[in-house]
């Protein structure tokens, strides 16, 4: 009988297994679409989370009033401008894309840019300038038109990635506590593991999110410095631009200034397309290389040269969500690593108190 008894048992919990392993694996399914504005959602109530609790106890306790305030709140600081900044950008790139075709060039200053180079370099056959403007913009139509056609789209994914973000960043707020007690309960990992993970999770979230924002952000006033003196206008929406652009992985800001520097460039102004490339460029590489992996190793405790290699392999292998997660696992990977060596000490000095 004990022996039907333990077969039984392993038959369930064979049974159970199968059956977690393929729910869990439609689960993901049904949610991949939605990892982006969820893990945004995570990160959103991670940075405002001790605003939201001192708002609670404005509010005397009241949860759901004070994530319903505190929702709102961040609606107004993070979500508002970016929908005004990117609303801002879309049109101004459709005022300058409108015409009958793409974008506009300087023909007579281009024509005398391109007879410049045909006699600098004495070159045989010459570059004739009314190819290169009919190829430049046939290529502005053959990459813009499919960006106009699935800007509807994109606009659509936007909202309800948007509305799911806020629905999310909501109950985060109101449950979190109560959604991470119950997950506890089904993780089989002892609950100071649990704890050392949460806090370790928090503290990256905090040290990724601030080093990315701090360095977008100087990159932004920094270019904004050099659009300035370039004789560009519109600084602030360029500056904006930029610092937006400086959260894509890999081409970054360059998203930005090297349109600004070629277009400098076709419009005769050499020397100051040259100083603004360079002048962008380096602020690149030194706020990329150098204090990102400062802001990382100082808040996270991660060695500059892992804190560097976390967010380029982070990017390379996830793409833009890479940024926060390659920290994020190579600060789990250490935490993980520790907490095996204290289950091993203990085991080993268990051992020798049986001896």
């Amino acid at each position: 009988m004990p022996r039907e008894l333990s077969v039984s048992r392993i038959v369930t919990l064979v049974i159970l297994t199968v059956l977690v392993v393929a729910l869990g694996f439609l689960f993901v399914q049904v949610m991949s679409g939605f990892l982006l504005p969820l893990f945004l959602a995570v990160l959103l109530t991670i940075l405002f989370h001790p605003v939201h609790l001192a708002i609670a106890r404005r509010l005397h306790g009241h949860e759901r009033i004070a994530a319903g305030v505190t929702t709102l709140l961040i609606l107004l600081i993070v979500l508002a401008p970016i929908v005004f900044v990117s609303i801002r950008a879309t049109n101004d790139a459709a005022s300058f894309l409108s015409s009958e075709g793409g974008p506009r060039i300087n023909k007579k200053e281009f024509g005398r840019l391109i007879k410049d180079v045909n006699d600098r370099f004495d070159l045989d056959p010459p570059i004739d300038p009314a190819l290169v403007i009919a190829t430049i913009e046939a290529k502005a139509k053959e990459w813009l038109s499919p960006i106009a056609l699935k800007t509807p789209a994109f606009i659509g994914n936007f909202l309800i990635n948007a509305f799911v973000t806020v629905f999310a960043l909501y109950y985060f707020l109101a449950d979190g506590e109560d959604l991470v007690a119950a997950s506890s309960r089904l993780v089989p990992l002892e609950s100071k593991y649990q704890s050392q993970l949460l806090a370790r999770f928090v503290e990256m979230t905090r040290a990724v999110t601030t080093a990315t924002l701090v360095t977008a952000l100087v990159q932004g006033i920094l270019a904004s410095i050099g659009y300035y003196f370039a004789g560009f206008e519109g600084v602030i929406l360029l500056m904006i631009l930029t610092i937006f652009a400086a959260f894509v992985p890999i081409v970054g800001s360059a998203i930005v200034w090297v349109p600004c520097s070629l277009w400098l460039l076709v419009e005769d102004h050499m020397v100051v397309g040259i100083v603004l490339a360079a002048w962008c460029l380096s602020v690149a590489l030194i706020v990329d290389n150098l204090l990102k992996p400062m802001i990382l190793h100082g808040q996270a405790n991660l060695h500059p040269l892992l804190a560097l290699l976390s967010v380029l392999g982070g990017v390379a292998a996830m793409g833009p969500i890479g940024i926060f997660v390659g920290p994020m696992a190579v600060a789990f990977l250490q935490t993980g690593l520790t907490m095996l060596n204290l289950e091993l000490d203990n085991l080993r000095k268990s051992q020798i108190a049986k001896r």
